[in-house]
């Protein structure tokens, strides 16, 4: 079945359902098809930290305790600590 017919199959769930279907929004369309990358925050953080100017053995501490966090903090957790943060 191709994407707009199970897009179509999906809006017909819904209506039968009763329930609130959501207007289609390609920019956030877009940025919800790239995939998450744990790499790819990793290598955000290498980056700014050498632009900051941070020895490579503070940079290897960060990506061992950034593979701790990784591994025990949601995203929704991770989120909610950065707005908390003051940077």
């Amino acid at each position: 079945m191709d994407r707009s017919r199970k897009r179509a199959r999906h809006s017909l769930i819904y209506q039968e359902r009763g329930e609130r279907s959501m207007n289609y929004d390609p920019e956030l369309a877009a940025l919800l098809s790239q995939p998450w990358s744990n790499d790819a925050c990793r290598g955000y953080v290498i980056a700014a930290m050498e632009r900051c100017g941070f020895k490579p053995s503070d940079i290897k501490q960060v990506m061992v305790e950034l593979y701790e966090v990784f591994d025990y903090t949601t995203l929704q957790e991770a989120e909610a600590y950065y707005e908390r943060s003051p940077y």
